[in-house]
């Protein structure tokens, strides 16, 4: 391989600039030469949507071929950061994917095919089984983390009909994990990425918050007013999360430098994005270090060896206090004794609608019920869901945006029927919409990455309304 080959060029690295790749050579120049040859690959690496941006902006450059080729598969919590980066490395994204997510009730468009496809093994095998999508013409599959999924047999039906011909791309954080797949399904497939030499060799303290990917801002702002640091640095792998984090932190910027490279002195060290543990070692001499951690990535700090120290941010337990001792150590030792990935993987979804504490407090409510009214609990937790939510658009007044505008995407684009959007108040800088509760998620990740009036938008839970319930 050439030093040429290594580095991407033309409308890939106009792709990665837009936003604004830094991340270590191992996860583009390693990468990138294989993908162009349309051979198969494992690239090892934090389950984060940023260290698979060269392979995305390779899909998004053959993207202008007149057929849709590529399909890409990943757990339903991570459909929104990989579609979030998609809609800034495709050069004309809102024809150049598809994200379609878990829940039954979003529309699939059949009348217009597009080239690169987003969505979870459970969809994409509802679809397969709908003839609305044709595994035999495939040019691309990409696997992202599969570790992350409740097995493989998703992939069965599938894989029977990709053919032989079809290039196939595996991201992972943990390829013991992932054995299987990669056995099956990119055998002999050349692997870069991180190596096991990389492994944090000492038990380095490590603070952790659980909190799903879109609210990452939120929990970088609550975790400096709880710490509370005279100097913070916040690492971020490119350049679009800096300015995300900046404004995260508008109005709390003092003592707080964001970096990308080798961290300044600080006496707290914020990983806004997962690093690989030779980041994580160069770190160790700094002060605290603070890693912001998706629910699906939590096997992988794990794996990393270091000592790990929750990191309990303000919200619903503060309201809550809780004298039941019994019960606390019996949940501590199923902690401590019984392995919970499955677990955790099924209440994803869950974690990104809802506070994790109030997920946690509703399990236990579940849990403590007596024998007799367990039955008829699950039924009975659907009715206190309210009707509707809000959902915050980032495009207000000031970008031309008007009310017609926001109803024309939500019904002629995402599919909401136009009686279930609710009230629409229209803000100097953004939006806010009322928006089926059930369907919210779906709503809300289809939304993120469309175009209103040439202002590429971003969606999310409206916080406010959040910290009220």
């Amino acid at each position: 391989m050439t030093d040429r080959e290594a580095i991407p060029t033309g409308s890939e690295r106009a792709a990665l600039d837009r936003i604004g790749w830094q991340l270590e050579d191992a996860f583009a120049g390693d990468a990138v030469p294989t993908i162009r040859r349309k051979h198969n690959l494992v690239v090892v690496s934090p389950p984060s949507a940023a260290y698979a941006a060269p392979a995305l902006a390779l899909l998004a450059e053959r993207s202008q071929a007149a057929t849709p080729t590529s399909l890409v598969l990943a757990h339903p919590s991570m459909l929104q950061e990989l579609a979030w980066l998609l809609a800034r490395l495709a050069p004309t994204a809102e024809s150049s994917f598809l994200a379609i997510p878990d829940s039954p009730r979003t529309r699939i468009p059949s009348d217009e095919p597009v080239p690169i496809l987003l969505t979870t093994p459970a969809r994409a095998r509802e679809l397969l089984a709908r003839s609305m999508l044709r595994a035999s013409e495939l040019e691309t599959l990409l696997l992202a983390w599969p570790e992350a999924w409740e097995g493989d047999a998703l992939l069965q039906d599938l894989m029977a009909d990709v053919s032989g011909d079809c290039q196939r791309l595996i991201y992972t954080s943990a390829p013991e994990r992932a054995a299987a797949v990669i056995e099956r399904h990119a055998w002999r497939a050349l692997t870069v990425g991180m190596r096991s030499e990389d492994s944090v060799p000492t038990l380095i303290p490590v603070r952790t918050v659980s909190v799903p990917w879109h609210r990452r801002g939120e929990a970088l702002r609550d975790t400096l007013a709880v710490l509370d640091p005279a100097r913070c640095a916040v690492w971020t792998a490119t350049s679009a999360a800096r300015e995300e984090a900046r404004l995260a932190l508008a109005g709390m910027m003092a003592g707080v430098t964001l970096f990308h490279d080798d961290p300044p002195e600080a006496d707290v060290v914020v990983a806004y994005d997962l690093p690989t543990p030779r980041r994580l070692r160069v770190w160790a001499a700094t002060g605290s270090r603070v890693l912001l951690v998706p629910p699906i990535a939590a096997h992988y700090v794990e794996a990393l060896g270091v000592e790990d120290r929750p990191l309990r941010l303000p919200g619903a337990l503060e309201a809550a206090r809780d004298d039941a001792a019994a019960r606390r150590g019996a949940v501590a030792g199923v902690i401590a004794r019984t392995p919970l990935d499955g677990a955790v993987l099924t209440l994803a979804p869950l974690f990104d609608r809802f506070d994790s504490v109030r997920v946690a407090a509703a399990l236990y409510h579940l849990w403590s019920e007596a024998p007799g009214e367990q039955a008829a609990a699950p039924a009975a937790a659907t009715e206190p869901i309210p009707a509707t939510t809000r959902m915050f658009v980032s495009a207000g007044r000031k970008d031309g945006v008007t009310v017609a505008d926001l109803v024309a995407v939500l019904t002629k684009e995402i599919g909401v029927d136009r009686k279930a959007v609710g009230r629409i108040e229209l803000k100097d800088s953004h939006a806010l919409v009322e928006i089926p509760a059930r369907d919210a998620e779906a709503i809300i990740a289809a939304m993120n990455g469309k175009l209103l009036r040439r202002k590429r938008v971003s969606a999310h839970l409206d916080r406010a309304q959040s910290r009220r319930r």
